[in-house]
């Protein structure tokens, strides 16, 4: 469950995993230490182009950065949490470089559940059966629902989504 709403400098993940599971041109740039952005990296169900420049580049020298971003395409800054790439956004747009951050970054992608329905219809009884991904983690849960009843099957932490 994504917990704040994006304005026009922000995207949730529920959008940009959709735009890039669609295809859609996008640059992701992670402005995460080097260890970090090696250990784990946001994956679409298609390649997502990324760049890695740490935050602490726009810190210290950001023009210097800039030539580095490609502008052909919408850039979404990720960062741990979200807060190091609100500071990138800022920085990108004062120089004239169209960017939004990803709300609640790595966080809010390890989070990040979605839910497939599968109807099922066997024998007169009705019951859905909701494989939950858990993308960022490559986790699956599950919620099997008869009528106003339900289970949940290995549920993730954020059991208030459920």
């Amino acid at each position: 469950m994504e917990s704040t709403t994006p304005d026009f400098n922000s995207i949730t993940v529920s959008e940009l995993l959709s735009r890039a599971d669609a295809g859609e041109p996008l640059l992701l740039l992670d402005v995460r230490n080097d260890e970090e952005f090696e250990a784990w990296r946001l994956e679409g169900r298609r390649p997502i182009e990324t760049v890695h420049i740490p935050y602490f580049d726009f810190i210290e020298d950001p023009a210097a950065c800039f030539p580095r971003l490609p502008r052909e395409r919408d850039i979404v800054a990720v960062c741990a949490q979200g807060g190091s790439s609100v500071m990138v956004v800022e920085t990108l747009r004062e120089a004239g470089i169209a960017a939004r951050s990803l709300v609640g970054g790595m966080v809010a992608y390890g989070e990040y559940l979605q839910p497939v329905t599968v109807t099922v219809d066997e024998a007169g009884a009705t019951w859905e059966l909701w494989p939950v991904n858990r993308r960022g983690k490559g986790c699956l849960s599950y919620v099997i629902r008869a009528g106003r009843e339900a289970i949940v099957v290995d549920p993730s932490r954020a059991v208030a989504w459920y």
